[in-house]
């Protein structure tokens, strides 16, 4: 546990869980997007990946596995996009795809 809690948490990685949440809510394909929950979720389970891996730090590759496992459960599809026959993996990829890589 003491691993866990020492675990190093950039502030990129802090900035992508952010605006995923915070695009989720205003984007115009769900009528409710991920809430504060979704964000602490996907860093929880992001950390435990890592550690499990051997490392004590996030990658951008940990945000994407897990995202959409994790948050497709938390939205919901505004009437316009159910009724094109969209589905939460398609608007959440969207917003996936927003998030610039890290610049080096």
């Amino acid at each position: 546990m003491a691993v866990y809690n020492s675990f190093y948490l950039s502030s990129i990685a802090v900035s992508a869980f952010l605006f995923i949440r915070s695009t989720s809510s205003s984007h115009a394909g769900f009528s409710r997007g991920a809430g504060p929950r979704a964000s602490i979720a996907c860093i929880k389970i992001a950390k435990s990946i890592a550690l499990i891996e051997g490392r004590n730090f996030l990658t951008p590759q940990d945000i994407k596995d897990v995202f959409l496992p994790t948050v497709r459960h938390r939205v919901q599809l505004s009437p316009e996009m159910e009724i094109e026959g969209s589905d939460a993996d398609e608007q959440l990829l969207i917003i996936l795809n927003q998030i610039e890589a890290p610049k080096q």
